[in-house]
């Protein structure tokens, strides 16, 4: 059996041919081509879609571009409060004030997550123009979550493609303006396929 990624990025799963298995490596969707030849000579193509999801846990969010992390402004927990990037609290920091930089990150299913700041488990990453936190409840299910407060999450090779999650939708995370001072805002928008719109997510 020989495999073929046929859409969707070759990093995000290691596959052998010799021992005819996939494994996944990074998170994202791709669509694979098996073919094998029969023993009269015939090739026979299958085609399987698999998605690789971001293992549950805290994560920062950084953005590759300007190389800080998401963050709650002051640690506030009130509705409509846009998210800025901020640099990276050290090791040192005091817990409380660090946990407006982490985010609970939890896979839903059907490819979406729901992104929590961890200084409020009510509240969730949720886009309205900028992106914001809202009190979205505690319910991670992909079929009762607020649509506005569902992501999803491809790796392209140079980092995590962070999207609004539906069928049609192609707005992306990023900084505004593609900034790198500190407290500028993150909206969404089109994917420029640069540094601005790609994110690490590191423990």
């Amino acid at each position: 059996m020989t495999w073929k990624i046929v859409q969707g990025s070759a990093t995000i799963v290691a596959y052998s041919n010799t021992s005819c298995t996939v494994n996944g490596v990074k998170a994202g969707n791709v669509r694979l081509e098996a073919s094998i030849t029969t023993g009269d000579g015939e090739k026979v193509f299958k085609y399987c879609d698999i998605y690789v999801h971001l293992v549950d846990g805290v994560y920062y969010i950084k953005n590759m571009n300007s190389g800080y992390c998401l963050e709650v402004p002051d640690g506030t927990i009130k509705n409509y409060t846009r998210v800025e990037q901020a640099t990276q609290y050290s090791s040192t920091t005091n817990e409380v004030t660090r946990l407006r930089r982490m985010w609970k990150v939890r896979y839903m299913g059907n490819g979406s997550y729901s992104i929590r700041p961890l200084h409020n488990a009510e509240m969730g990453l949720y886009w309205g123009g900028n992106l914001m936190v809202w009190n979205i409840g505690t319910d991670d299910n992909v079929y009762s979550a607020p649509k506005n407060a569902q992501w999803t999450m491809n790796w392209d090779g140079s980092g995590y493609v962070v999207k609004q999650y539906g069928d049609g939708v192609t707005a992306v995370m990023q900084v505004s303006g593609a900034s790198k001072t500190e407290g500028a805002n993150i909206v969404t928008g089109a994917n420029a396929a640069n540094a601005n719109c790609r994110w690490a997510f590191s423990k």
